[in-house]
This record gives structure tokens, C-alpha cells and sequence, in this order.
């Protein structure tokens, strides 16, 4: 759900900064300098979207990394530990390479390609609203997860019945 969020908030902008006036140039970082000024909603659904791939609570990318480690931690062996410390790592370097597009949609001035963008349509905005409101949710009550997809990993163990 996040990096389908991060995507569509992506596409969202490359079409309001680029297609939408007629060019066909990719989305540089620079782009992004100021998006929060314009696009208050799409700066704040991608940062959710960055900051769940990264793995920070209350959303689904730390519950599915706390549950990776709550298993890891329970299988005493120096690989579980390796795992532990690799996602441990991996959360801090994705928040590293996350924090500068973050920080270029809301610290920086607004770069000619938002200033001059397009607006954003409504039906573009509706399914990334969509994925961020089951981010949080997830996040918040992984139980909604469990609940459905228990009949799936029951497959996977007894793919021929219990």
C-alpha cells in the first residue's frame, strides 16, 4: 500500500508539473522544491507514503517490520540477530535517503515547474486518500491485516488440508 501510494502521489505530481502542461520531461528532485505550497495533500500523502516505507509508527511499514522482529527475536540463533540488526538498518538508511524529498516539498522555496503546475484532480486525489487511510489503519490495528489474509497463509502451510 505504501509504495502504491508513493507511486500514484508521484504520478499525481509529474502529471500537474509536467504532462498536464505539455511537457514530457521526467520528475527531477528539483521539482519537488515547495510542492507543500501548492499541493498540500499529494506533499502529505507521499511523505506518509516515504515515512511508512521507512518504517515509523503508526503506520503499516512499522507494524510489518515490529512483526518481523517480535519473530526474529523469539529464534535464539546469531542469524535471527543478523536479521534484527539488517531491518534495524534498513529502516534508518530508508529514512536517510527518504528525508531530502520530504524536506524539499516543505523547507524549500517553490521551483518554477510548481509554481507554474497544474492543479491535481479530485479523482486522482481520491485513491491515494483511499491507501493512506488503510496505511493508518493497518498501522493501528494490525489485527485488520491478520484477519484477512489467515485463510491465505493456512493455504501456504497445508496447501493439501490440515
Amino acid at each position: 500500500m505504501m509504495k502504491g501510494l508513493a507511486f500514484l502521489a508521484a504520478g499525481a505530481l509529474l502529471y500537474s508539473l509536467h504532462i498536464a502542461r505539455g511537457e514530457h520531461a521526467p520528475l527531477v528532485l528539483d521539482d519537488l522544491n515547495g510542492a507543500s505550497k501548492k499541493y498540500p495533500i499529494i506533499a502529505f500523502l507521499l511523505s506518509l507514503a516515504l515515512l511508512g516505507l521507512g518504517g515509523l509508527p503508526p503506520m503499516a511499514g512499522f507494524m510489518s517490520k515490529w512483526q518481523i522482529l517480535l519473530g526474529a527475536a523469539q529464534i535464539s540463533s546469531g542469524l535471527m540477530i543478523g536479521v534484527i540488526i539488517f531491518v534495524g538498518l534498513n529502516s534508518v538508511l530508508s529514512l536517510a535517503y527518504y528525508a531530502p524529498m520530504i524536506n524539499r516539498m516543505y523547507r524549500h522555496e517553490a521551483s518554477e515547474a510548481v509554481v507554474s503546475g497544474k492543479e491535481v484532480s479530485w479523482i486522482m486525489v481520491l485513491p491515494m486518500v483511499i491507501l493512506a487511510i488503510g496505511i493508518i489503519a493497518f498501522g493501528i490495528w494490525p489485527s485488520l491485516a491478520t484477519f484477512l489474509t489467515n485463510n491465505a497463509a493456512a493455504s501456504f502451510i497445508y496447501p493439501f488440508g490440515s
